[in-house]
């Protein structure tokens, strides 16, 4: 009798169907929609993290170049002063002059140079490395994408704002990293400071470059600093 009255019970008709699968896809929908905001802020979470990685590779990767140098100067400069030679008033020839001229001891001391320079609205970095000569540094700037230390897509789509201010022998280097986009804050600025050990003369950075917002977006920040090889180094030389 049981299974003769289950023989007889009808079967779901379509439109009872269509309602329960529409039923359930508001189900599915409604517990996505918990775990949305939790994936966001994951994924926030992470670009965030990459964001940092960036900046203090950067700023590790200038620290270690200007640690242990005699002098430094670091400016900023538009891309007619970066590119004009050393003739031109106020251009980054001009302060390459002045810095190899300022070697005592052209046997232990070189000047070296590194680029932040604005391309792709963020500041990417470029190191020259040793200058011998005004052309050399020229010609260099005249081929700087050779000298860059990584590609387009490392900087994560990102604008990163540097900052630079010396005091009593101390180098801060700031970088705050904005929306490319929006200019939004995406990381608020991350510090790094170290004492300069072996400052011969008075290092000098732009007292502008003390805040990121006063630095156009159409400069470019050249860092020129002397080191001394002090296992070549002869006292009054």
């Amino acid at each position: 009798m049981k299974l003769a009255r289950l023989l007889k019970k009808k079967a779901f008709t379509l439109v009872e169907l269509i309602i329960a699968m529409a039923i359930m896809m508001i189900l599915i929908v409604a517990a996505m929609s918990m775990f949305n905001p939790v994936s966001s802020i994951i994924k926030s979470i992470d670009e965030d993290v990459v964001t940092n990685a960036i900046a203090d590779s950067m700023t590790t990767y200038i620290h270690s170049k200007v640690n242990t140098c005699s002098t430094y100067n670091i400016d900023i400069y538009d891309n007619t002063s970066l590119t004009a030679d050393a003739s031109a008033d106020e251009s980054a020839a001009k302060r390459c002059k002045l810095m190899l001229s300022s070697i005592k001891n052209p046997t232990a001391e070189s000047s070296y140079c590194m680029v932040l320079r604005r391309k792709d609205d963020t500041f990417q970095l470029y190191d020259f490395g040793k200058i011998t000569s005004v052309a050399q540094f020229t010609a260099r700037v005249n081929d700087i994408e050779k000298y860059a230390l990584f590609n387009n897509e490392y900087y994560n789509d990102v604008d990163f704002r540097f900052t630079f201010e010396t005091k009593s022998g101390w180098c801060k280097i700031g970088i705050t990293s904005l929306e490319r986009e929006t200019g939004n804050v995406v990381v608020e600025t991350r510090t790094d400071m170290f004492k300069l050990v072996n400052i011969t003369s008075t290092p000098e950075s732009n007292p502008v470059l003390k805040d990121y917002t006063t630095v156009g977006t159409d400069k470019n920040i050249v860092i020129f600093y002397n080191i001394i090889d002090y296992t070549k180094y002869t006292p009054g030389a």
